[in-house]
């Protein structure tokens, strides 16, 4: 289910087509018009021409600070940027140094890591969730530099208000786990590619275990009453939710 969704490039890991899931009422995500994607930092020409391809016109860059100016997915002229600042780039200009600061050494630190995130980012993650929602028809990706923590995020949002069954949330994150890998492969064997020392990186944050994305959810069903309702506190109205789901689901 999650292999075939996946793009494959040179010098970006983490790319894959969120659509092809099926909702608990039996319905699937539209394929083909909203892409997760990890940094376009190492780009190649041919890179960018499998991404033009895709026929996609809007760019949601969940970056901040330094991070944000390495590499653009908008390929050509016609796709358009929009940067969501989820991390604060006053306290944290390079927020990639920053996943070296906390001791990661579990799941649940790593889940309450995320809580913190939504805590301290969700009106923005909720602004960029806004804008996917009105790119749909037209095309969009979003990504951040990993791929898979304010990308995940959002991507878990998004599945669970269309009505994706929770296990294939969690796996959807999960699926970020083998890319990961052969990221990091990537960056070690090409140190040029990266503007902070990767082998100062906490093991885990490396990961993409699917039992942190499950203690996540669980946390925000605790303090929010799930992370639809937080995303809903920080903006995204009811409307916004409906037209999601109107433009997501086939």
């Amino acid at each position: 289910m999650f292999g075939e969704r996946f793009v494959s490039l040179e010098g970006a890991f983490n790319v894959r087509d969120l659509g092809g899931l099926p909702t608990t009422e039996g319905r699937l995500v539209r394929t083909g018009r909203v892409f997760r994607a990890d940094s376009p930092a190492g780009l190649t020409e041919a890179d960018k021409s499998v991404v033009g391809s895709l026929q996609l016109a809007h760019v949601i860059d969940l970056r901040s600070g330094l991070e944000a100016q390495e590499g653009s997915w908008a390929v050509h002229p016609d796709m358009r940027r929009t940067l969501f600042e989820i991390i604060d780039p006053v306290k944290h200009p390079h927020p990639s140094n920053d996943i070296a600061l906390p001791d990661i050494a579990d799941h649940e630190a790593f889940a309450q890591r995320y809580v913190r995130r939504l805590d301290e980012g969700g009106v923005s993650l909720a602004a960029a969730a806004q804008a996917l929602t009105r790119s749909v028809d037209e095309g969009v990706i979003f990504h951040c530099s990993a791929g898979k923590d304010r990308t995940g995020l959002l991507a878990a949002f998004v599945l669970t208000a269309i009505g994706v069954d929770r296990e294939h949330v969690i796996a959807d994150y999960g699926a970020s786990d083998e890319p990961m890998e052969r990221k990091f492969a990537f960056h070690m064997a090409n140190p040029d590619t990266m503007t902070f020392d990767l082998s100062k990186v906490p093991p885990m944050m490396l990961r993409a275990p699917s039992p942190v994305m499950r203690r996540l959810l669980d946390l925000a069903d605790d303090r929010w009453g799930g992370i639809v309702a937080r995303f809903q506190e920080c903006g995204f109205s009811d409307d916004d939710l409906a037209e999601l789901r109107g433009k997501l689901l086939v």
